[in-house]
């Protein structure tokens, strides 16, 4: 995590080069500078399909593109700036978020990488070489459906609220089209909310039964995401 490709401001289009430049550890893929509290700068190390996604969604509360530009070689965009805190309170707002993203995103194909799907967990797992991870791959026969566009990392570091009320979603570098509702069971376990009323709140269509079997899922590839990322993981399978 952190910063990748280093700047300064003289990197800056000049417009922007009158706030101050602060780096940040939120990317994990990319670096991500603060342009005071105004705007965010993000420097993509591969190629991402975040502008296009985030147009899908210009009617929700969302970053809005400023400016793309080259920098070092690389692409990079500047966004609106969300203000506000990362909290674990107030989960529902993200369900429903989620559920406005998904009407929109319905059927909706991206050129970014498909992530979640069983195959590439598999392959990930193979390269744990952990017997643990492997065991649980086997208890599930989940079948994922490419629903549309999903966020896939719906974090509570990845949105904001002031107050109650929920002002951003963001880092929609890596959403890929997927499974609407492993989309819901990250946001699930991550807020760690109860799943019968995620299930309500959403609306959702399928048996609280088969929705655990989603949640075990998202579990499983975070757990190996972070593993192989050298992080703490043995929570998340609890």
């Amino acid at each position: 995590m952190g910063i990748k490709q280093k700047i300064s401001k003289k990197d800056l289009p000049k417009e922007f080069r009158k706030y101050s430049l602060i780096k940040t550890k939120d990317g994990v893929s990319d670096s991500v500078y603060l342009l005071g509290k105004t705007y965010v700068v993000k420097i993509y190390e591969k190629q991402s399909d975040e502008v296009y996604i985030l147009s899908l969604l210009n009617t929700l509360c969302v970053p809005k593109v400023i400016k793309e530009f080259e920098v070092k070689g690389k692409y990079a965009v500047i966004f609106t700036q969300v203000e506000g805190k990362s909290l674990k309170k107030y989960p529902f707002e993200i369900v429903r978020f989620l559920k406005k993203m998904h009407n929109i995103t319905i059927r909706k194909d991206t050129k970014n990488p498909q992530l979640f799907g069983r195959n590439r967990l598999e392959s990930l797992i193979d390269k744990t070489k952990h017997k643990e991870f492997k065991k649980i791959f086997n208890t599930l026969e989940l079948k994922l459906n490419d629903d549309g566009i999903i966020h896939g990392d719906l974090f509570p570091d990845n949105a904001k609220f002031i107050g109650k009320k929920l002002s951003g979603v963001y880092d929609f570098s890596e959403a890929c089209v997927g499974d609407f509702y492993f989309d819901l069971a990250v946001v699930t376990f991550s807020f760690g909310i109860d799943h019968k009323k995620v299930l309500k709140v959403y609306q959702a269509s399928i048996s609280e039964e088969e929705f655990l079997e989603y949640i075990r899922y998202a579990k499983l590839y975070y757990a190996v995401y972070r593993y192989l990322d050298k992080r703490e993981y043995k929570s998340i399978l609890l």
